[in-house]
């Protein structure tokens, strides 16, 4: 069943007022107006990542921790952010292909953030940005900074790798 109005838009998806119901505005219904059904439960792994990243955020914005666990914090989730975003330029954009294919979800725009970039500067491409960003990144940390990054590097990209499992079967 579809959420109820927001107010702002209509019972189809479109901006109240406006008539605007067409498939890409639709939200999470197929292009003949089928209900996709309900959100699945995050997996456990899903679910173990998001508390480790909220606990790592809080410990990094606490006025109250260590200055050295601040910066443990904020380096754990530089590392996270990193694993993350690489997996998913990685093997994330192949099984979210197969999957999109398989739901039927180019019909109502489901992969519009993946097809426009409107964010970057014309002609640079998410790759290269990423990279960019990355590279600005290891310039502003010492040596040691560095070190901590690349030393939680391995155990991040197995929890992001993980994350991928659910839509991989879904694939």
């Amino acid at each position: 069943m579809p959420p109820a109005s927001d107010g702002a838009h209509d019972a189809a998806g479109g901006e109240a007022g406006t008539g605007a119901s067409s498939p890409a505005a639709a939200g999470p219904q197929a292009a003949g107006g089928a209900w996709l059904g309900e959100r699945p439960a995050p997996s456990g792994n899903c679910t173990a990542l998001a508390q480790l990243l909220t606990k790592l955020a809080a410990t990094a914005a606490s006025a109250a921790a260590a200055d050295t666990a601040r910066e443990a914090a904020l380096l754990q989730l530089q590392a996270a952010a990193y694993s993350v975003y690489a997996s998913h330029l990685g093997g994330g954009v192949r099984i979210g292909a197969a999957a999109t294919e398989k739901l039927g979800l180019f019909g109502i725009a489901a992969t519009a953030c993946y097809q426009r970039y409107d964010d970057l500067p014309a002609g640079l491409d998410p790759t290269r940005a990423f990279m960019t960003a990355v590279n600005a990144a290891g310039e502003a940390m010492d040596w040691r900074q560095r070190q901590q990054v690349m030393e939680e590097l391995p155990r991040m990209f197995s929890k992001a790798g993980l994350v991928l499992t659910a839509l991989a079967r879904v694939a």
